[in-house]
């Protein structure tokens, strides 16, 4: 009688390519779970990456005006760069808004979405609106010299950048649990929003083109400089807190104002094809309907 030399712990060939087979299914019938950059790449992400675009062209034209600075050449270039900053500043402040409203209208949702938001926000509202703070209050008159007034600035101003990457990250983690759900708007915000950091930027285009027109920049009929550039510091201070502060601020649905607005120039009874109420009859009409179409069947 022939003995079995194969011991009885050892798993059989065609048992383990069987149970090799069905991993391998397993994750080709996963795969598609997985997001793609160029399957899933929305026309959301197409405008929301304008926004990181928009933010490094402000970083890049903030260095020409630092370099302009150091240089010692004409205020009339530190001045321009300066300008078409603020306006790359701006122009990412425009495409932040419109992403959202884009994604909402197409009814279409990207897995890319939030997390590239939030990316090219804290590019465009966080580190280029401290280097134009550095910038400006370089050329309001805070020379290198002044040490006590370069050591707030590389205390404050990275403050203010951590600051925004917190807010950041704080509403990346709780934007589900505010919105009630997956998918769904945020109807306030816990802090203000990092965008919010171009108030600080606005207030220092108006004063440089405050200092233009009255043609005393570097000092020039200014009585104390260094009290003006901790009136900036002070702001970014101000900024710091409210972007990590606990405090809640409504959050406004530009897809929903548009479309009031949209309704009221058609008509009270006008209904969006897109956002507005459904064109199907009610359920009411499809009875009335049905009944009439049973009486009309036994006469």
């Amino acid at each position: 009688m022939a003995v079995s030399t194969k011991s009885p712990g050892t798993p059989r060939r065609s048992s383990l390519d069987s149970q090799q087979r069905r991993k391998n299914d397993d994750v080709n019938d996963t795969a598609h779970l997985f997001p793609d950059l160029f399957r899933d790449w929305s026309l959301a992400d197409n405008v929301t990456a304008c926004n990181a675009f928009c933010g490094m062209l402000a970083l890049f034209f903030c260095q020409k005006a630092s370099c302009a600075l150091s240089s010692s050449s004409n205020q009339t270039d530190q001045i321009m760069y300066l300008r078409y900053s603020i306006l790359c500043m701006f122009l990412g402040g425009v495409a932040d808004v419109f992403d959202g409203w884009v994604a909402r209208v197409r009814g279409a949702s990207s897995p890319f979405g939030k997390d590239l938001d939030s990316l090219s926000d804290f590019l465009s509202f966080g580190i280029a609106p401290a280097f134009f703070g550095y910038v400006v209050m370089g050329i309001i008159g805070e020379s290198e010299e002044d040490q006590l007034g370069e050591l707030s600035n590389f205390i404050i101003l990275p403050l203010f950048v951590v600051a925004g990457l917190a807010r950041l990250a704080r509403f990346n983690a709780t934007a589900d649990l505010l919105a009630g759900g997956h998918n769904r708007a945020v109807k306030y915000w816990e802090g203000v929003p990092i965008p919010t950091n171009l108030i600080i930027v606005l207030i220092g285009w108006v004063d440089m083109e405050r200092r233009l027109a009255g043609g005393y920049f570097n000092g020039g009929g200014v009585t104390d400089l260094k009290l003006e550039c901790w009136h900036y510091k002070l702001m970014y201070l101000v900024f710091t807190v409210l972007l990590v502060c606990k405090l809640k601020f409504p959050k406004p649905d530009l897809a929903v104002i548009m479309n009031r607005r949209a309704t009221e120039d058609r008509g009270p009874n006008y209904n969006s094809p897109r956002m507005g109420p459904s064109s199907r009859p009610s359920s009411t009409l499809r009875s009335k309907r049905r009944s009439r179409s049973s009486s009309t069947k036994k006469a």
